[in-house]
C-alpha cells in the first residue's frame, strides 16, 4: 500500500498495525478509548489541566452514542484512515496540516473528529431548530417543575452534588493537585471532604434552576447542528462540522482542506471549496452536536 509521504508517522504506523495483526486483537472500545485521550489532550489543551481531563466530554459523548458508544465500527474505522492516508488529494492537505500542528497529536484529533462526525450523524437524532427549541423549554419547563415539587418536601433537603465526592475521588482529586494534606493523617478524607463541600456543592434546587436558566438559553441558540434538509444532508453536516473545529483550532474554516476531507472521508466525487464556503457563510458557528 502507497501512503502519502505527507501524513504523519505516527497515524501510518497504526495502521500498519492493523494490517498486520489479527482483526480479533481490535476493539471498538479500544478504539474509542483512544478516541477519547487524544481528543482530551488536544482539542481541550487550552483549557487548565484538571479542566481537560475532566470527564464532562467522555460522559457527553458516551450519553449521546447508542448504548455507550459513538465511533465507527473497526473495519470502517481503519478504511476511513486509509482513505486519508493514500488519497492523492489528501497529500498537500498533510502538508498545509502539519505547518500548523504543534504536535503529532493533532493529526490524531482531526482523524478522531471525522470518525465521530460520521458516525454522529448515523446514531444521533438530528434535529431542526424548531425541534431543538422545542427541546429545550420542555427541558427548562420540566426541570423547573421538578425545583418546585422538591420544594414541597423536605427528604431531599441536604441532597446536592456532595454524594459524588466519594473516598476515591477525594483521593484522586488530592493526587491531581499534589496536595499537602498528610495522608498519614487519619482526619485527611474529611479535611478534604470539608474544603470541598464548603466550597463546590451545589444543592439539588440550585442544580435544577441552573439547568432550567441554560436550557431556555439554548432554546434560542442554533450553534449546534440541526438536520440539514438538503440531498447532500450529510456532506453538509459534516463540512459545517469540520469548519467549526478548524475555525476554532486555527483560526480559520480552512475551506480546500475541509473540501479534500469530506470528500475522502465520506468516499465521495469531488467536493469544490467554493461550496465549502457556502455552505459555511450561510450557517456559520455551527458544531457537531459532541463538540463545546
Amino acid at each position: 500500500m502507497d501512503y502519502l509521504d505527507t501524513v504523519p508517522p505516527s497515524i501510518v504506523a497504526r495502521h500498519k498495525e492493523y494490517l498486520a495483526t489479527e482483526i480479533g486483537n481490535w476493539s471498538k472500545e479500544n478504539i474509542e478509548a483512544k478516541n477519547l485521550e487524544h481528543w482530551l489532550s488536544v482539542y481541550d489543551s487550552r483549557k487548565t489541566p484538571a479542566e481537560s481531563r475532566s470527564n464532562s466530554l467522555i460522559s457527553r459523548v458516551k450519553r449521546l452514542g447508542k448504548k455507550g458508544q459513538l465511533a465507527l465500527e473497526v473495519d470502517e474505522h481503519f478504511l476511513l484512515i486509509e482513505r486519508l492516508s493514500t488519497r492523492e488529494r489528501m497529500r498537500p492537505i498533510w502538508r498545509n496540516l502539519t505547518r500548523r500542528f504543534k504536535k503529532e497529536g493533532e493529526a490524531w484529533s482531526l482523524i478522531f473528529l471525522c470518525d465521530w462526525g460520521m458516525a454522529s450523524w448515523r446514531v444521533i437524532p438530528q434535529k431542526t431548530k424548531a425541534q431543538r427549541k422545542a427541546h429545550f423549554l420542555k427541558i427548562a419547563k420540566q426541570a423547573s417543575a421538578l425545583r418546585e415539587m422538591l420544594f414541597e418536601v423536605t427528604e431531599f433537603d441536604h441532597f446536592s452534588s456532595g454524594i459524588l465526592m466519594t473516598q476515591d475521588a477525594l483521593k484522586d482529586m488530592l493526587k491531581r493537585l499534589d496536595s499537602p494534606i498528610e495522608k498519614k493523617n487519619k482526619n485527611w478524607e474529611s479535611r478534604a471532604r470539608g474544603i470541598f463541600e464548603a466550597n463546590h456543592v451545589h444543592s439539588i434546587e440550585n442544580l435544577l434552576f441552573e439547568l432550567a436558566e441554560k436550557a431556555e438559553l439554548l432554546a434560542n441558540d442554533a450553534g449546534s447542528l440541526g438536520q440539514p434538509q438538503a440531498a447532500n444532508a450529510e456532506s453538509l453536516y459534516f463540512m459545517r462540522g469540520l469548519c467549526y473545529y478548524f475555525n476554532k483550532a486555527y483560526g480559520r474554516p480552512l475551506y480546500e482542506a475541509v473540501a479534500a476531507i469530506t470528500e475522502v472521508a465520506l468516499d465521495l466525487p469531488y467536493v469544490d471549496p467554493e461550496s465549502v464556503r457556502k455552505a459555511w457563510k450561510a450557517d456559520p458557528g455551527r458544531k457537531f452536536p459532541f463538540m463545546k
